[in-house]
């Protein structure tokens, strides 16, 4: 749940960086220890580029994460989370808006900046046998 959003290191220095950062440093969480590695299962999303959209037609579930942007707020959702949640482009405008801390119909706003990309997404369950 920690990375960037604009291509600030190369991946293969910017992933490790960011996996240890993910499972030693989200406050959100405890950090992982030695005896939960086995049970761990990594998923590595990369973004590909920003659009600006304007509408909930412009968006795909399962195809299109979402970041908006509004003054010091700012939210970012990831295709995956949508599609996971069975999510309407509608529901999903709302809960971008909800991460960045911003009424459910901010990015309708004026000041408001609604992008739109794809993302590749790499799980190490893909690779387990």
């Amino acid at each position: 749940c920690i990375g960037y959003v604009s291509a600030l290191r190369s991946l293969t220095d910017a992933i490790p960086e960011l996996a240890r950062k993910a499972s030693t440093e989200d406050m959100r969480f405890d950090a992982i220890r030695p005896g939960e590695l086995d049970r761990l299962s990594i998923e590595i999303t990369i973004l590909g580029a920003m659009e600006e959209i304007g509408s909930q037609k412009d968006i795909t579930i399962g195809e299109h994460g979402l970041y908006l942007e509004q003054g010091i707020h700012r939210g970012i959702l990831l295709p995956q989370v949508a599609s996971d949640r069975g999510w309407s482009p509608d529901q999903f405008l709302h809960a971008v808006c909800e991460k960045a801390m911003l009424p459910f119909d901010a990015w309708k706003a004026e000041d408001s900046t609604l992008k739109r990309f794809p993302a590749a997404v790499f799980s190490s369950k893909d690779f387990s046998d």
